[in-house]
């Protein structure tokens, strides 16, 4: 064994900020259920994606466009349930993300999607025609206000759904976000896209003026009727959508004479009619944020279950784009979108300059394999990111069936004892001088303990580790738990005394592909 210190961490206890508790959220597992309690401890969960642009509280059918030849049916209904309630979908999917979320971060954040695309799925008949585009009788229109006593038994038979109706039904069987029921509201899902992935509900190219529009006027529904619960908007598909909205036919010639991003122009907008009207409809901005970076044989990691070497570690350094202003990945975005790398200080600052105060949430996210130690470990790394990057709520979209490495990386924070132990809600500064085969992450808790996630990325090497840790403060016992290739299950893997550490560093080695969670206690 080298005696060699090959990697040095440094951390500085001094609070930096404090952690937002819903980073460590999930989406809904298919079709629409909340994961089971004992796989995943999350604190937030979001019931989003395509299905939800059509989907009709009414009758819970949904429309699955793209996805699967554009079939209206009961795809979301929950299994065992009784589709003809109104809203089960989203009903049994709150109740049940209240039940199973993280007991060390308080009541779960449930995160719910309105549709905004203009009509949803009025039918259970599966295949839509392209001569049956919306409008049509396959199709309800969406009218965001009844301007009519609303009724919590709505009318099937009108071909009209209305969003005050709807968010009033939810009140009335939930509650209020201040009384335990829905957090927050999405405005629909990535609308860049929807004539690609809804061209039966919405074929033409979507516009800034028209997301703009329907963003003010929803927003506005659910504020009249719950001011505690938080907006989300727009809700973007990637990078293309942060840049110029899909290539928007009102972008060049009309936005981009005046914004450098179309999320610049969004932010805007809203604090314009904050501006205008006392009373800010945007509370938070929904980003979704899918890896891009390419392995050897051209394949996004995020698809791609090769046990190959190059793309194991295209995996691992692919989360520096969140981040790291030297590092470019290997993809279209790295070869035409260098503006908007990295991620998270690019957002941060069109936050900062355009809409100060607005919130930011990854509502769907992804770094591949979620079943290998390297899909494992790119979700820890993500999470301790947004952590350091002042994210208000993540949540991890599944692309699998078997999670149960990602699964680990979100536990590592979340319940890493199993009887709910968790990552510190106080940030502390970290850093590791070897980022490309390590990182690492700090906290301190309520009791003063010291929290430290350390990550070995080397994929064949034993990685020895001098964690200095200032200022001086004598940390007397640790313990450790964590997971690696061989088992996602996290295991308690060392505790101890510190001793007499005058110095205040401890040395520690940790094999390949691994991440470990270090507890020091006074």
């Amino acid at each position: 064994m080298s005696k060699k210190i090959e990697i040095n961490i440094s951390i500085d206890t001094a609070p930096v900020r404090p952690i937002s508790p819903y980073i460590y959220g999930m989406n809904g597992v298919a079709p629409a259920s909340v994961p089971p309690a004992n796989e995943v401890t999350a604190s937030a969960y979001r019931l989003g994606g395509n299905r939800t642009t059509g989907y009709n509280w009414e009758n819970n059918l949904s429309n699955a466009g793209e996805d699967w030849q554009h079939f209206n049916d009961e795809y979301l209904v929950p299994r065992g349930k009784d589709g003809s309630i109104p809203a089960i979908t989203v009903t049994d999917f709150v109740e049940n993300s209240k039940k199973n979320g993280a007991a060390a971060f308080g009541s779960t954040y449930a995160l719910i999607t309105l549709p905004m695309a203009g009509y949803v799925s009025n039918d259970n008949r599966r295949a839509v025609l392209p001569e049956e585009t919306a409008p049509s009788a396959r199709f309800a229109r969406i009218v965001n206000r009844k301007n009519r006593p609303l009724s919590f038994a709505p009318d099937l038979a009108d071909g009209v759904v209305y969003q005050d109706e709807f968010i009033n039904f939810l009140l009335q069987k939930l509650g209020s976000a201040r009384n335990g029921g829905i957090n927050g509201y999405s405005l629909d899902n990535e609308p860049a896209l929807w004539p690609t992935t809804h061209p039966r509900i919405h074929p033409a190219k979507t516009t800034i003026a028209e997301i703009l529009e329907k963003s003010i006027s929803l927003a506005s529904v659910v504020k009249d009727h719950d001011p505690d619960a938080e907006v989300f908007g727009p809700a973007l598909y990637g990078v293309g959508a942060y840049a110029t909205f899909q290539d928007a036919p009102d972008w060049k010639g009309g936005y981009a004479n005046k914004y450098g991003l179309f999320i610049d122009a969004y932010l805007d907008g809203m604090r314009k009619v904050e501006e205008e009207n006392g009373r800010r409809l945007l509370d938070v901005l929904d980003l979704h944020y899918y890896t891009e970076a390419r392995c050897h044989n051209d394949h996004r990691v995020t698809e791609d279950r090769n046990n190959n070497a190059q793309c194991i570690n295209t995996r691992l350094q692919s989360t520096r784009s969140l981040w790291d202003g030297k590092y470019v990945e290997n993809s279209w975005v790295g070869r035409y979108l260098r503006h908007i790398l990295p991620v998270l200080p690019v957002v941060n600052a069109s936050i900062n300059k355009y809409y100060p105060g607005t919130k930011l949430a990854i509502t769907e996210y992804n770094f591949g394999w979620e079943n290998h130690v390297s899909g494992g470990i790119a979700q820890a790394d993500a999470l301790g990111i947004f952590a350091s990057h002042g994210v208000y709520l993540a949540t991890l979209w599944p692309m699998t069936d078997n999670l149960a490495y990602s699964y680990a990386g979100i536990n590592l924070y979340t319940n890493y004892d199993g009887k709910g132990g968790a990552f510190g809600g106080t940030l502390v500064k970290s850093a590791t001088d070897n980022i490309e085969k390590s990182s690492v992450y700090a906290s301190t808790d309520a009791n003063g303990a010291l929290h430290i996630i350390l990550l070995n990325k080397s994929i064949n090497e034993t990685e020895r580790f001098s964690v200095k840790i200032q200022p001086d403060k004598n940390y007397k016992t640790f313990t450790c738990y964590g997971f690696d290739a061989e088992t996602p299950a996290i295991k308690n893997i060392d505790s101890g005394s510190l001793g007499e550490n005058e110095e205040n560093t401890f040395v520690y080695e940790m094999p390949p592909l691994s991440a470990y969670h270090f507890v020091l206690n006074p």
